[in-house]
Formats: C-alpha cells, sequence, structure tokens
C-alpha cells in the first residue's frame, strides 16, 4: 500500500501585506490588440445584451472548441457554441436545457475522465438553486446534456482549475469560497479544494488550503511543471492586486507557503498551457498597478522555472483593448495541433452604446517572438566582463558542455593542478563609488564547493570562497560576492584561483554593478538582464579542438622522422543527473511504476508516467542516465510524419536551443539541427551536446 502523508486541514498561510510589493515588470510588450484579422466575434453584444465570462475546451480531434459563457456579468448561463475549425468561425447557438438557465457565475467547461477511462463534458457553474455549485454533463462531446444539479458546494466561482491526480485515479478541483463563519471581512475570499474519485459526478466537502488573513486569494489556476513532480497554483488577489502562487509535490495534499508572482503575471483569472517546445503561455486580465496594458486583456510567455525563480519571463502580449476599464480577462485559451494559441474572452470590444461580447484572438510565439525581437530590454548591468577578457594561468579549458550564461563558453580548470591556476578581472571602473562584485559561473554537482576569490578594492584586499554548487541566479539575479569601493581607472581586481578547491573551478564572466542599480534588481524593480545571454562562437574553441585533433597523430605533410606531441589530457566534465535520491528517501515507499534500468527508453517511459500523475522510481547504478541514447531514443523515435514521444519532440527542442544560443539563431549551425529533425535528427548534434539535454 502506498504511504500516504496525512492531510492537513489547511494551510493558513502568513502573508503580510508589506510583503506584496507592486512591481513593475521589466519585459517588453508585443500588442496585437489592433490587428483585427486575427480576431473573431463569437458572440456580439448589444446595447441591451451583455454577453460575459466564456471558457472553452478544445475537443481531441484538434479542430473543435466548445464555448460556454452567461448572459449579464455573472449572470445566467445557457448559451453555447461548437466551432469545428478551431475557432475560425462558430455555430449558432446550441440547444441546452432549460435548467441552464436557473445556474448562475461564471461556467467552466472540461473533459473529465473517470477511474475506467471513460470521458464526459462537463459544465460547473456557480449557483444554482439553493445557493451551491451546479453542474451538466455529456456522454456525447456536447451534442446533448443533462439538467443542471446541485453538488452541494457553496462557492464563489465554479471549479476554476481540475486536473487529474494519482495517476488519473482522482480529480482535483480547486476555486474560492468565503470564510466559513467569517465576521471582519466584507466578501473575504479563502482558496479551496475538492476531490472526485467517479470522474466529476460527486466531489468531497471543500478542504481550505489558503487563507491569508487581510488578503483577499481566489481564481486559483493549476499546471504541472515540465517534470511532472509538481503541482503549481497561480492565483488573483483582490487587495493588493498581487498575484500569487504556491506549489504542491505531493498532488495537492499539502502545499507551500504562498508567494508574490513576478510582475509580470500581476493580474486576475490566469489560464495556463504549455507552448509545443515547453514554454508557458499565460492569459489574464491585467492589474499591475503601473503595468501599460493594466486593465486589458494580455498573455505572458515565459518558462515554468521563470515562476518559480522570479522572473519575469521573456515577454507580454496584448491581446486585445477594453473599452470598459477593467471589466474583461475572464479566458479561455486553446492550443491547436499547429502550435496556434486561440485566446476568447469576455470584453467591451469597441467604443459606443453596445455592451461586452465574447471576442477571441489567435497567435503563434513564432510570430510574437520575431516581434518582441525589435523591443529594446534590459541588458546585464554595470561592467561585465565575459571570460575572455582574463588574465589566465596554467591551462584552463573552454567548454560548452552546459550552457553559458554569457557569451557562448566558460572555463574551467580541469580539476587539475591545485593551486597553480588562476584567473585575473582587470575591470575600468568609469566612477568611483560603490559596487557590488559578482562571480557568474554554470553551477552543477561536480564543481567546487570552496572556489577562492580575491577581490581588491580601495578597501583593501578580501578573499571570498564560493560554493558553484550552487545555482548562481537568486530570483533571476547573480549572487553577489559583497559591495567593495573602488576607485576610477585601473586599480582594482577580482582573481579567481582554484588553490584547496574541490572540484571543478568555473569562470564565466565577472561583473560589477553600481550599488543603487544592484539594490533595485534585488528589490524586483528591474530585470537584471540574465536570461542565457548568446554570443558568437569563438575561435579560441576552435583552436583547443585543433591542438587536441594534432595530438593523436603525426601530418603526412610533416618531416620525416617527427614524433608525435604528447596528447593532451581530455576535458574530465562528465554529464550526470543535477541530483537523486539518497536511500533513505525511498525505503519503505511504495509506487505506481518502477523503472530498473536508465536506458533511454526507461527514461522516456519514466518521464512520461510521471507527467500523466503516477509515481514512478527509476534505479540506476549511477547518475550517468540515457545509455544507447543516440542510436536508441533518437532514431527509433523519429518518424518522417511526426514523433513517436513527446520527450523526444522536447529534446529536438533542447537541443535547438542549443545551438541558437551558442552559434545564433539561423546560423548554419542551427540551420543543420533545424531542418533535419525529421530525417537524420542525432546525426547532426554534438554528442555531449545530446547527452546533456537528454540528462537535464
Amino acid at each position: 500500500m502506498r504511504k500516504m502523508l496525512p492531510a492537513l486541514p489547511c494551510l493558513l498561510g502568513i502573508l503580510p501585506v508589506a510583503m506584496l510589493p507592486n512591481a513593475i515588470a521589466s519585459i517588453p510588450t508585443v500588442d496585437l490588440s489592433a490587428d483585427t484579422a486575427r480576431q473573431v466575434v463569437v458572440a456580439e453584444g448589444t446595447e441591451t445584451v451583455y454577453q460575459g465570462h466564456p471558457t472553452t475546451l478544445l475537443l481531441p480531434d484538434g479542430k473543435t472548441i466548445l464555448c460556454v459563457w452567461t448572459i449579464g456579468h455573472g449572470g445566467a448561463c445557457g448559451p453555447m457554441k461548437r466551432s469545428e475549425d478551431g475557432g475560425r468561425t462558430w455555430s449558432a447557438l446550441l440547444p441546452t436545457r432549460d435548467s441552464w438557465t436557473k445556474a448562475r457565475n461564471c461556467p467552466a467547461i472540461y473533459r473529465l475522465a473517470d477511474p475506467a477511462g471513460k470521458t464526459r463534458l462537463f459544465v460547473f457553474a456557480g449557483t444554482g438553486p439553493g445557493g451551491a455549485m451546479h453542474s451538466a454533463q455529456s456522454e456525447d462531446d456536447g451534442r446533448t446534456g443533462s439538467d443542471m444539479r446541485s453538488l452541494g458546494l457553496k462557492c464563489v466561482m465554479p471549479f476554476c482549475a481540475i486536473a487529474p491526480i494519482e495517476g488519473g485515479r482522482k480529480l482535483l478541483g480547486m476555486t474560492s469560497i468565503r470564510r466559513p463563519n467569517e465576521t471582519k471581512e466584507e466578501r473575504s475570499n479563502v482558496v479551496v479544494q475538492s476531490v472526485s474519485a467517479d470522474g466529476g459526478f460527486t466531489w468531497t466537502p471543500w478542504r481550505i488550503v489558503l487563507d491569508l488573513p487581510g488578503l483577499k486569494p481566489c481564481e486559483p489556476a493549476l499546471v504541472r511543471s515540465p517534470d511532472g513532480r509538481q503541482w503549481l497554483c497561480v492565483m488573483r488577489e483582490n487587495v493588493r492586486r498581487v498575484a500569487l502562487y504556491m506549489t504542491s509535490e505531493d498532488d495537492g495534499r499539502t502545499w507551500s507557503e504562498a508567494k508574490p508572482l513576478p510582475a509580470g503575471l500581476h493580474g486576475d483569472r490566469h489560464v495556463p498551457r504549455y507552448a509545443p517546445e515547453g514554454r508557458l503561455v499565460v492569459c489574464f486580465r491585467d492589474t499591475g498597478k503601473e503595468s501599460p496594458t493594466r486593465n486589458h486583456f494580455v498573455a505572458w510567455v515565459g518558462r515554468y522555472e521563470d515562476i518559480l525563480a522570479g522572473r519575469d519571463g521573456q515577454y507580454r502580449i496584448k491581446l486585445l483593448h477594453s473599452h470598459a476599464g477593467s471589466d474583461c480577462g475572464y479566458p479561455g485559451l486553446e492550443r491547436l495541433p499547429d502550435g496556434t494559441f486561440v485566446a476568447t474572452t469576455y470584453i467591451k470590444y469597441r467604443p459606443g452604446p453596445a455592451k461586452h461580447s465574447v471576442v477571441s484572438t489567435r497567435f503563434r510565439l513564432e510570430e510574437t517572438d520575431e516581434m518582441a525581437k525589435g523591443i529594446k530590454r534590459d541588458s546585464p548591468s554595470g561592467i561585465l566582463m565575459d571570460d575572455d577578457a582574463g588574465q589566465f594561468t596554467g591551462e584552463w579549458v573552454e567548454s560548452t558542455k552546459q550552457p553559458a550564461l554569457v557569451g557562448s563558453s566558460y572555463r574551467h580548470d580541469n580539476n587539475r593542478d591545485r593551486g597553480q591556476k588562476s584567473a585575473r578581472f582587470t575591470p575600468s571602473i568609469p566612477e568611483a563609488g560603490e559596487y557590488e562584485v559578482r562571480l557568474i559561473y554554470v553551477a552543477t554537482p561536480n564543481r567546487a564547493t570552496k572556489a577562492r576569490v580575491t577581490i581588491v578594492s580601495a578597501d583593501g584586499e578580501k578573499t571570498v570562497l564560493v560554493n558553484q554548487r550552487e545555482d548562481v541566479l537568486v530570483n533571476g539575479v547573480p549572487r553577489a560576492l559583497g559591495l567593495f569601493r573602488f576607485a576610477a581607472g585601473k586599480t582594482g581586481s577580482v582573481t579567481i584561483s582554484n588553490a584547496d578547491a574541490d572540484g571543478f573551478v568555473v569562470v564565466d564572466a565577472v561583473q560589477f554593478v553600481p550599488v543603487e542599480v544592484a539594490r533595485a534588481e534585488r528589490a524586483g524593480q528591474r530585470d537584471a538582464g540574465f536570461r542565457a545571454v548568446a554570443g558568437e562562437r569563438r575561435a579560441p574553441q576552435t583552436d583547443a579542438r585543433a591542438k587536441l585533433a594534432a595530438a593523436v597523430a603525426v601530418s603526412p605533410l610533416a618531416p620525416k622522422g617527427t614524433e608525435p606531441s604528447p596528447p593532451k589530457p581530455l576535458p574530465a566534465e562528465m554529464v550526470q543527473l543535477a541530483k537523486d535520491a539518497k536511500p533513505q528517501d525511498v525505503d519503505g515507499k511504495s509506487y505506481d511504476l518502477v523503472v530498473v534500468g536508465g536506458t533511454a527508453s526507461g527514461v522516456a517511459c519514466a518521464v512520461r508516467a510521471t507527467r500523466e500523475g503516477c509515481s514512478v522510481l527509476l534505479v540506476h547504478h549511477n547518475r550517468h542516465i540515457g545509455g544507447m541514447m543516440s542510436n536508441g531514443l533518437m532514431q527509433w523515435d523519429a518518424l518522417y510524419g511526426g514523433h513517436r514521444a513527446p520527450l523526444f519532440t522536447e529534446l529536438l527542442r533542447s537541443i535547438e536551443r542549443h545551438y541558437i544560443a551558442a552559434c545564433g539563431e539561423n546560423s548554419r549551425d542551427h540551420q543543420v539541427i533545424r531542418y533535419t529533425h525529421e530525417h537524420y535528427p542525432i546525426g547532426w548534434a554534438e554528442p555531449h551536446v545530446a547527452e546533456r539535454e537528454f540528462n537535464r
């Protein structure tokens, strides 16, 4: 029997209002709101009819979309339409039961599976007769449907998110309710959840999972992490308008403390979806107090990891312009098989007497990526000295095995010759003052835990030990070596040494940031600019490879009798898992699936099962997984018409991103990888690149 953590009655988060800064998003905004060619009116408002609060559902055929909404703000349910061409055209109103009109507020449509695997369509409404949430279901993908019936759960909104848990055996539903027995706060909100074990027909009583006195969290949305191990819950907040998030590693049995979302995601009624290559797209109503798109319907583009690290993401998209202030933005968001996103909301679409309409717009990230390139964004601040600006003592190895944060490569000491290697950086300080000094490096488990760094400044000389196994970026900002006063000119320096090191000593760059700018970055008021700054591949890397190749044999053109030069040691960097489980972490526990052998196929199986909600134990004799990857996972999972395994597609995208960062987008190296995916996908990727991305 699987051992379960005890269910907690509630998570009483303590998040003082003072801890919620009204930060400004530092990322650019792509404006699509005036592009009417992208837009479709699903249901047009009139001077007397207000169309409100839609949600949508994409059926498994990849082209049929259903949309349900209300008449009036939070009004009666009943309207429903179908699109059979991916949202380009819509049917007339579909017939629904009269009982639907007696239920009110923000209908939500889902396709849910019961434990036997049978799927049904459900529509949930906020309140019906008796004041509780109501639901109706369809056995034929919405062509016919049942009456609305009470679920016995009182709420403010119907389920804002429903997700499969425990390998699909149960469903987790989340929404918000008024605090029970409330006597102090008018219109309070607490976040609650319920579980269904029969595919959505019946639900357990509410369990409060977030209660923040003085704040009003609500409208939770759920998205699973790319590795399938974690749920992320993002939420609206009605007092400070600073949206929140929390995470769970046990299918919602327990949740972390709530934290503020990055400023780029401050808004209401978030709906997240993954893009094909792994980025996250989130639609919502913008409520950022300093946001240039405040009160309009927007989308955020970034990565799951950006949210956890407190980074603003890549860019935002203004999807539709509201002509009625903040009364918009409860959306549906669907991703079609070709990567097109269809975002649908209610909005006062045009000025004039007509009330709100239900409107959709469509976009592809390939388009918006190109638009975002032309928008100026923050770059790393102060003085940034890449590794090629250092004076190196001893033989350092230039490497691209891990993605560099600055430029295309970094250098390491090859874990050899302790105390005989150093790298000195001498900045040209334009103006005397106090600077935050940062060492930029690429962290992996084989790095030194006490890399010696000596800073010479107007304050004198100070030595700092750096644990290079820890990520250098904290909330998107590099760790600081400290604050130091520097005189103008070249009187100061930073020297990295491998003396007494217990692993690889790594140098990617050294940065000197004026103290005022550094404080703004750490307060979230300015972007630090570190998103894997791409650069061109430099000649020294080619030279190093040429020297290694020349040591293998004597050229036939060399003079007779020439002796081969002694071979130089190859780089000792290995590609390993970032972390693994200790015996005590797994002893005595049970799992849905145990995979013995970390081959490419075994890993693919384990990842797939994890992403479907199963608990998986992968057993291997070391931390170096993915055996026979180049002729196993890669070739067998590649088809001319597409890919068998989603994991394989992700791997190819990751490899492509590496070559974009290292060599530049549309460079020859990138083009070779990009245009040979379906035919000979692995033969063109360097083995260490494919291996690293697979292990990631």
